[in-house]
């Protein structure tokens, strides 16, 4: 297993180069933390909107069925059964 190596980046206090991958990594770890916490906001975000999105569908179903039971009804009544 090999240890990885970051070697700082001129110019950058907080940017460090993976000698291995080549990848660049951000030191900060205010900016990490805070990244971090956008992403977490984003998935709570989108799953609060596909609950939502359901919640409707449902509802849409409910209130079809409702109609559905209305009109049946009405017919029934009308016919005197």
């Amino acid at each position: 297993m090999s240890i990885k190596k970051l070697q700082k980046v001129e110019g950058y206090e907080n940017l460090r180069r993976d000698s291995l991958s080549r990848a660049l990594v951000n030191t900060n770890k205010s900016d990490y933390r805070m990244a971090k916490e956008a992403a977490a906001k984003k998935k709570l975000a989108r799953e609060k909107l596909e609950n939502l999105s359901l919640e409707v569908s449902e509802l849409k179903n409910e209130m079809s069925e409702i109609k559905d039971l209305l009109k049946n009804l009405t017919t029934h009544l009308i016919k005197g059964e």
